[in-house]
């Protein structure tokens, strides 16, 4: 199961709608301010919405738990109007869903399904709802639209049932259970699993924002089991602290320490405990054998350090959303690390979704396609602009053989 797909509206720098293709690497490139991290807001703002547990919410842009902060509503609607909603559409391949609920062991089959979403905003209370849900399978059309008193449910136009609630995106619990068992419709449980994997889908998301954290001297993990490194990449040393103590082979430092090498901003990372506390502390071992403490490093190393430590600790099928993974790293880190996700995107089956300005970091990419170790159709990339108070998305052509097809501004060519 995976997205392919991802279509937004109304949201920050886009107007109307806007289709994009999530490859194993998609990029998004241009100019400070031109709306490259638009796509990336609007996946992190669905994942952090189905993170949060026991909230009903059926989309978080900002709260004290939310992972991107974007503020509210009217601030990220395009439009700036309370009567217009934002849209996302998400395309996902081969969800398993029961062919039948009442047999103990049902026979599971795999569909392709579209789902729709409109949010809303109240200007009065400033709360967030759903405003339509439309969930097409293969030929069936499932929508959960808003009323006066509730919501309908409505299968192929035709209304099922009137008033019920919602949990997020799709009727609660309470409602599933108004249909008495004689009237329960097969389709209700089809998108009920649906949205369960949906869910799941959208819990399997990281992203990491642009401004890390600053390097320590100690770390304390606080007794903390995180599975991704944060916003801020705030939790990288905890995860590397708990493998530390857990683990001897200490896969993932080791894929780290190896990476760091490949990249010439290190031989090796150590994360030792001290003194039996929580606290621990992290160097870095350069080629001459001097080992320093990342706060008397350049600042490059601690903030590309999340980055590879969100990539090695990734699971199957994951999709890890990163805002300048380069930043502070020089010109020939920086290749390497675009070298990087096109080997662990290929490894893991990931989905990796970033934005750059960097032409060094994008050119590694056009040359790992011509040398044949990225596939071009697992690359796709957008020229972003800003042009008539809005984002605009190009998407680069790329040949069997990685050429790029499209006249880039000064500054961003691709050398022959």
């Amino acid at each position: 199961m995976e997205i392919s797909k991802v279509r937004i509206k109304n949201f920050k720098g886009i107007n109307d709608w806007k289709e994009f293709e999530l490859k194993p690497i998609t990029v998004f490139i241009g100019p400070n301010s031109s709306g490259k991290s638009s796509v990336i807001h609007a996946l992190a703002a669905l994942s952090q919405t189905f993170k949060l547990p026991n909230d009903t919410r059926p989309l978080v842009l900002d709260d004290e738990h939310a992972d991107v902060h974007l503020g509210r509503f009217i601030e990220v609607a395009h439009t700036r109007s309370y009567d217009d909603f934002i849209g996302i559409e998400l395309d996902l391949t081969e969800l398993e869903i029961p062919e039948l609920v009442t047999k103990k062991k049902p026979r599971m089959r795999k569909v392709d399904i579209k789902v729709s979403l409109q949010f809303k905003s109240r200007l009065r209370t400033q709360d967030i709802y759903l405003e339509k849900a439309c969930y097409r399978i293969n030929e069936h059309e499932y929508v959960v639209e808003k009323k006066l008193r509730g919501y309908h449910l409505i299968i192929d136009g035709e209304v099922i049932g009137k008033n019920f609630g919602v949990n997020r995106i799709f009727l609660d619990n309470a409602s599933l259970f108004r249909f008495r068992p004689d009237q329960q419709p097969q389709e209700f449980f089809t998108i009920y699993f649906a949205q369960e994997q949906i869910s799941e889908r959208l819990q399997n998301i990281s992203y990491l924002g642009p401004f890390r954290q600053s390097p320590k001297r100690r770390y304390p993990t606080r007794g903390a089991s995180p599975t991704e490194v944060g916003p801020e990449g705030e939790a990288a040393i905890t995860m590397l602290a708990n493998e530390v103590v857990q683990s001897k082979r200490r896969t993932n430092l080791n894929q780290i320490s190896k990476w760091m090498g490949n990249m010439g901003i290190g031989k090796k990372i150590s994360v030792q405990r001290l003194s039996g506390s929580d606290l621990f502390d992290a160097r870095i071992q350069l080629e001459d054998g001097e080992k320093f403490s990342m706060a008397d490093l350049g600042y490059g190393v601690s903030q590309v350090l999340p980055v590879l430590t969100q990539c090695s600790f990734s699971k199957l099928g994951d999709i890890l959303l990163f805002e300048q993974p380069e930043l502070h790293l020089h010109t020939m880190p920086s290749r390497h690390l675009a070298g990087i996700f096109a080997e662990v995107s290929k490894a893991k089956n990931l989905k990796i979704v970033a934005e750059t300005h960097s032409p060094d970091f994008f050119k590694r990419f056009i040359s790992e396609m011509r040398n044949g170790t990225l596939d071009p159709d697992d690359f796709v990339a957008y020229r972003v602009t800003r042009e008539g108070k809005e984002s605009c998305f190009t998407k680069l052509e790329v040949d069997d053989d990685g050429e790029i097809y499209h006249n880039w501004e000064k500054g961003l060519s691709i050398p022959t």
